[in-house]
């Protein structure tokens, strides 16, 4: 069995714009995301994933297996399908919610099928996942020079590197926005800054943190994905609206981030 590694790839379904926002960030051997064309896959141009986690040496098993006409042929099976599959979605995890941290109208993308190819780029074999997206929506790329992809990239990494930091942009990248997902967010990056022995206040103020929790239990409209059913007996005019909640969390996650890759995104609040 040959110790060469191979380059796994994802090709990637989704929304032209969240595919080429992806693209337009990712640019690194760390993981990168390309547009072009394939032609052992025959699906014209695509957008592929690339990382460095991905190459990896095959692990080739020998079966033997029927035959069109009822006899037994030998058969090669590479054992790494599931292993890199599994690495696709954790890379994916974290890209989509840095993505979305950037541009709140970004959709989650996800694997169509994945490929294996020799280094120098030869097609090896294909293995099919099950694809899901849509393709309306439009909105403009970050300029390189405003820094955003690289703290796209910075997010990312962090996500790689710790798992509280993958499952909060997992969950704020992949999960509809609904005050559920924001307080698991919220949840996350508390019990994080309480390990670090550290308190919220250092992120964002306590009056902040006790407006988002006040209306994120109290909240009741089905649109907005309520944590609770129960009849609230507060006024909702004392609650801060969703959008106000939703920019508090988004706060939030850039400063808790910072904490994480040494910078944050200025946003005007």
């Amino acid at each position: 069995m040959s110790d060469e590694k191979m380059r796994y790839m994802a090709v990637l379904e989704g929304a032209e714009v969240d595919l080429k926002l992806l693209a337009h960030c990712f640019t690194t051997d760390e993981y990168r995301v390309t547009y072009g064309e394939s032609p052992k896959i025959g699906r014209g141009k695509l957008y592929m994933l690339s990382a460095s986690s991905l190459d990896l040496v095959p692990q080739e098993e020998r079966r033997m297996v029927p035959n069109v006409n009822g006899t037994q042929i030998e058969g090669v099976f590479d054992l790494m399908w599931s292993t890199v599959a599994d690495e696709a979605k954790r890379l994916l995890g974290a890209m989509n919610g840095a993505a979305r941290l950037i541009q709140d109208q970004y959709k989650p993308v996800s694997v169509n099928s994945l490929h294996k190819f020799t280094l120098n780029g030869e097609w090896k074999g294909s293995s099919v996942t099950k694809p899901w997206g849509d393709t309306w929506r439009d909105y403009p790329m970050p300029s390189i020079q405003d820094g955003l992809p690289e703290m796209v990239r910075l997010w990312t990494r962090a996500g790689l590197e710790s798992e509280a930091v993958q499952f909060a942009l997992t969950m704020y990248g992949t999960m509809p926005i609904t005050w559920t997902m924001l307080y698991m967010v919220y949840e996350v990056i508390k019990d994080d800054m309480k390990l670090m022995g550290r308190d919220l206040s250092d992120l964002i103020s306590k009056k902040k943190e006790s407006d988002f929790r006040k209306s994120a239990n109290h909240a009741r409209h089905p649109s907005q994905g309520p944590r609770h059913a129960f009849r609230t007996k507060l006024n909702p005019d004392n609650l801060v609206s969703f959008d106000r909640s939703k920019l508090i969390v988004h706060h939030l996650l850039n400063q808790w981030l910072g904490e994480k890759v040494g910078k944050v995104v200025t946003y005007s609040q």
